[in-house]
């Protein structure tokens, strides 16, 4: 096992105990290596915005999705949108295939703020059913009887 594999977790202590050592904070270091990947059904890369116009998405890095998640809890309207479109690999009509590496940057963004409603909740999907890692840490104290099992499934679990 490589040093990259090994995760160090902290817990808060466990509330309303009266176990000294339940009442501390811990460290516990977790293999991630036995980490699996769920994929949620219906995860799609096309997005079809219309008849003719669509959207090949790639799934994104963990850095982005990092970037994602803060501009999604702030509710960063710009900074969503121009992640998203970091996300884009193409767009497509009925003729011609886009790069986004062709698209700069801003444009892309006003052509994502220009989509309805109903359109961006397609895009969402994507986001929504993307893989997700998931690990299972067993704590249990060795003072008391106290047991649980924490189940770390976001991506700010692991790299946060």
């Amino acid at each position: 096992m490589s040093i990259g594999e090994r995760l160090k977790l902290k817990f808060l202590p466990v509330p309303n105990t009266k176990c000294d050592e339940c009442k501390k904070h811990r460290e516990i270091e977790v293999d991630i290596s036995q980490a699996t990947v769920t994929f949620p059904e219906g995860h799609e890369r096309k997005v079809k915005l219309t008849e003719k116009i669509g959207l090949m998405l790639k799934d994104p890095e963990a850095k982005i999705m990092h970037e994602f998640e803060s501009a999604r809890k702030s509710n960063d309207l710009s900074d969503l949108l121009r992640i998203i479109w970091k996300c884009v690999d193409y767009v497509y009509d009925e003729d011609t295939l886009t790069s986004s590496k062709d698209v700069p940057l801003e444009d892309g963004v006003k052509f994502l703020e220009s989509l309805k409603s109903v359109q961006f909740k397609e895009i969402e999907h994507f986001f929504k059913t993307l893989p997700k890692l998931h690990l299972k840490v067993p704590i249990k104290c060795t003072k008391c009887d106290f047991e649980d099992t924490y189940v770390l499934d976001k991506l700010d679990d692991f790299f946060a």
